[in-house]
């Protein structure tokens, strides 16, 4: 027999079988029922147990059909026939509003909102005022009727919440911490201009004076103390703007706060008759600090502001892989992601009269200082990385280059290489001396794409790159760099400043005398 599906027949079969359950309850006062009638009111239970899962899935319920409820709580859920489209859009908004509840919590409102068990349904859900959303802080509630699957859509929305947090830990504030301590603050965006007034910064530049470092008592007499000398100055720009013109260019000067040679500086400790012998200067997590080319000692040097400046030693760096007894021949430094970055000339050590015959390849090596390191130094293999230089501006071994000037640009991602030297030929002592370069190599971070640039300079083969910063405030647009002349024989030393525009080599301030010394560091204090 089929179940009709009018709703007139519905209540005269819920009648029915309300009827029924209560003949077969046997209940006081009622009495029994007869076989058939037993048989008519199993046929109506089941004949009511299809209309009703049909009301509740027409009207957007999702309860359980496998129970029956009692007289009274059916006849309430009942609808007349005038009134089931009231009921229906009731329903339909009570299942609205519960699905713009789950959307609200964060779920997709496409998702179809899981059953909700009477039971665990607040009283006000159950109200026929259109039901509202259960209670937020009812967290057993909500955890009950929350799926699985929505679960770990949660779980993974945090990972992915603490990465974030992570990044934001260990990038953004450390490199706002590393800007600040090394003293460029690219918070502040471009702030030169050619039209307005830059500066000025003090900056400090230290010599390499080589065996004339050493000093001596009588002159047969071992050194026993060596010395290099320490310099400050001005830096500033002042800019000739005409009224309404945007685009004029202004002028360059240093004055020296400190006469020649500069402020003396001292130390005790050497090899093999050699010793502060400074050959970079670089500021450091709010340290100033100068390498020796010779012994591989890294200086501090203490109070430079002050009228009396002294070095410290803080650590000492041994060539190669680090296994050696030999000081690291240091010739540049930088600092990238808050390391200390300590590197030397990149090429292979040659006999100084036949530049086929490779010694070693010490000097291809650097050394990585980070305070947050487990290892205290770290010893890089840089050989690959200088050979891509090397091919990049058209020369290979036996020809070479040699780099005392090096920087990198945190904002620009970018290293900056000045050679001092630059040949196609095998590497000679003498030759050396004049083997100056008017490139630049700007490459990125792995050293894997390297332009080439040019100053606008003419080629001097007696003047070479021995340091060069970029200037604060310019977004490292603008370079200082330190070009020296070396005679080591003749003992004939000169040193002189160039301001450059990194990304056209135009040069800004050409070759400003610092003095006859070979100042090989600069940086801005």
């Amino acid at each position: 027999m089929i179940a009709p599906r009018g709703s007139s027949l519905q209540r005269v079969y819920r009648s029915s079988s309300a009827g029924s359950l209560d003949a077969d309850s046997g209940g006081p006062g009622r009495g029994g029922t007869r076989p058939n009638s037993r048989r008519a009111s199993s046929r109506f239970r089941w004949f009511e147990m299809v209309a009703d899962a049909r009301d509740r899935h027409a009207n957007g319920y999702a309860g359980s059909t496998n129970s029956l409820s009692s007289v009274a709580s059916r006849q309430n859920s009942l609808d007349l026939e005038s009134g089931r489209s009231e009921s229906g859009a009731g329903d339909r908004n009570d299942k609205e509003r519960r699905s713009s509840w789950y959307l609200g919590l964060g779920f997709s409102s496409g998702l179809t909102p899981p059953p909700l068990s009477s039971s665990l349904l607040p009283p006000t859900t159950a109200s026929s005022s259109g039901g509202s959303p259960p209670h937020p802080f009812n967290l057993l509630s909500w955890l009950r009727r929350r799926s699985l699957r929505n679960l770990l859509w949660w779980l993974l929305l945090l990972c992915f919440f603490g990465l974030f947090l992570d990044f934001i830990q260990d990038h953004l504030i450390r490199q706002t911490n590393l800007m600040v301590s090394h003293g460029h603050d690219y918070r502040n965006g471009d702030l030169f201009r050619p039209d307005e007034d830059w500066g000025p910064h003090i900056l400090g530049v230290i010599t390499d004076m080589d065996r004339l470092s050493a000093v001596r008592q009588h002159a047969k007499q071992s050194a026993t103390e060596w010395i290099a000398y320490f310099r400050r100055g001005q830096l500033e720009y002042r800019a000739l703007a005409e009224p309404g013109n945007r685009s004029s260019t202004g002028t360059w000067s240093i004055r020296w706060l400190d006469p020649a040679p500069g402020v003396r500086l001292t130390t005790q400790l050497g090899e093999s008759g050699r010793g502060m012998e400074l050959s970079e200067l670089v500021r450091w997590r709010g340290h100033l600090l100068a390498p020796c080319d010779r012994t591989g000692i890294v200086y501090e040097i203490r109070d430079a502001h002050a009228a009396r400046p002294y070095a410290a030693s803080r650590y000492v760096l041994a060539t190669g892989d680090g296994e050696h007894v030999k000081g690291f021949k240091a010739e540049w430094m930088a600092v990238q992601h808050n390391a200390l970055v300590v590197g030397g000339h990149g090429r292979e050590t040659t006999d100084a009269h036949n530049g086929t015959l490779v010694l070693n390849h010490d000097a291809m090596w650097v050394k990585r200082i980070a305070s947050d390191s487990d290892e205290l130094v770290q010893h890089l293999n840089w050989t690959d990385r200088y050979e891509r230089l090397r091919q990049a501006a058209g020369t290979s071994f036996p020809g070479y280059l040699e780099h005392e000037a090096v920087a990198w640009s945190e904002r620009r991602a970018q290293w900056l290489f000045l050679p001092r030297r630059f040949s196609r030929e095998p590497y000679d002592e003498l030759a050396n001396e004049y083997r100056g370069w008017n490139g630049y190599l700007l490459a990125d971070e792995k050293v894997h794409h390297i332009r080439v640039k040019h100053l606008d300079l003419p080629i001097d083969g007696e003047r070479g790159f021995s340091s060069v910063k970029f200037l604060p405030h310019t977004g490292d647009r603008i370079a200082i760099a330190l070009r020296t002349i070396e005679h080591e024989d003749e003992g004939v030393y000169r040193t002189s400043v160039i301001v450059f525009r990194v990304d056209d080599g135009h040069v800004l301030l050409k070759d400003f005398a610092v003095g006859d010394s070979k100042y090989e560091g600069v940086e801005f204090l």
